[in-house]
């Protein structure tokens, strides 16, 4: 079950680009007028379409680095990027070696190194991370960085910290991490937040604005952003499931794609519409660089590909989409077309998908199959925690309306 929509809803004022907004340049991204106006055609008449280093590189006189310092702070990154690397995303990686900088300027600091740490020199770490300010996001001033604003960094910011060591330490087999991590059991201060752990579903009318909403916008990527997803809404996957996608993995011709070594250790093929396949087909290889068998489907452009990134590595951060989603969540609830107080984030897609197809009268254990969940108590708390939560409002309201 995917999204429809309708033709004389979506359309207007797409198709001619007489927006006044739409007719302004933005620097650097050209828009694609053939593919541009095409693919808003086509999608609008289909019918089934549905953290960097937080603390920051600041000047500051106390962290000032040598060139010693550096080559220590790379020895231990490329230490932790060898074990680590192939087993979780690119994007993942980069953010983990973004944050470990931190740990180890604390190392420098009292002189000491990571196999040499004791219980109470990670109780003074995380005292450190718990009374520091956060600065302001430096990705986005790369010459003139602000200064740090007055907000402490958050529990779950901490929460992540501790579990990037946590891994750390597991990987490079040392195991002077292991007093702290029973101490923290005992430690209420650092703990993840319970809020970040619940996510409504993205409702099937609420996916359909969004993707109207980036069709009609002006971004260079919008068609990209689009078929990506697409291909998350029809397949439920995760997201870095779906970025992580080559084209020898799929097969353009069934809607078939396979994912290896996923979240659960597991091999899992999964499905998309006839829509959203016949989309795939149209315009993948017109907006991709590459499309050899190893490369990526949903690929950086060329003027879109970070510095910081391998030469030949394409793949797009979980990051954009992120942002994307939140972006326009916010817009929703402020036109009060979504609820303020739902929760939605990237991941709701999934847990959409499972409630759209619990709603449709598919079986739990096929959509737990869909999925890829070894336990069928996650697929039911992606679908009865909500559905449950609102037919017993519902039935309360109409008690109280009777009263």
């Amino acid at each position: 079950m995917v999204s429809d929509f309708k033709k004389e809803d979506v359309l207007e004022n797409v198709t001619s680009n007489t927006d006044e907004k739409g007719k302004k340049k933005v620097k650097g991204k050209k828009q694609k007028p053939v593919i541009t106006l095409e693919f808003e055609k086509d999608l609008m008449e289909s019918k089934g379409i549905g953290d960097s280093d937080i603390i920051g590189e600041n000047n500051s006189e106390n962290e000032e680095k040598t060139l010693s310092d550096k080559d220590y702070i790379e020895k231990w990154k490329n230490l932790y990027k060898e074990k680590r690397k192939g087993a979780v995303a690119q994007s993942t990686l980069e953010n983990e070696l973004s944050k470990l900088p931190v740990f180890f300027r604390y190392t420098i600091k009292i002189g000491k190194n990571p196999t040499e740490l004791t219980k109470n020199d990670f109780i003074k770490f995380f005292d450190y991370l718990q009374n520091i300010k956060k600065p302001h996001d430096n990705r986005k001033y790369k010459k003139n960085p602000p200064k740090k604003s007055s907000k402490p960094l958050s529990r779950n910011t901490i929460w992540k910290y501790y579990l990037l060591l946590k891994t750390f330490y597991l990987l490079l087999e040392l195991n002077n991490f292991d007093e702290f991590s029973e101490y923290n059991k005992r430690l209420p201060q650092i703990k993840k937040a319970t809020k970040s752990d619940h996510y409504d579903p993205l409702l099937k009318e609420h996916f359909d604005e969004i993707i109207r909403r980036i069709i009609r916008s002006t971004s260079r990527t919008r068609v990209r952003d689009v078929l990506a997803l697409m291909l998350l809404w029809d397949s439920g996957a995760r997201v870095s499931e779906v970025l992580n996608l080559t084209y020898k993995d799929c097969d353009f011709k069934k809607g078939r794609f396979k994912f290896f070594d996923t979240k659960n250790g597991e091999n899992r093929t999964v499905i998309c519409s006839k829509g959203t396949l016949d989309m795939l087909n149209k315009y993948l290889n017109r907006i991709n660089i590459k499309n050899s068998p190893d490369d990526p489907i949903i690929q950086l452009s060329a003027k879109g590909k970070r510095k910081n990134k391998e030469e030949d590595d394409d793949t797009v951060g979980t990051n954009h989409f992120s942002r994307k989603i939140t972006e326009l969540v916010k817009k929703l609830k402020k036109e009060g077309i979504m609820e303020n107080n739902m929760c939605i984030v990237l991941h709701s897609l999934r847990h959409g998908r499972a409630y759209a197809l619990y709603k449709a009268g598919v079986p739990i254990p096929k959509i737990q199959h869909l999925l890829g969940h070894k336990d069928q108590r996650i697929t039911l708390d992606y679908i009865h925690s909500f559905t449950d939560y609102m037919d017993t409002l519902d039935d309360l309201q109409k008690q109280l309306d009777r009263e």
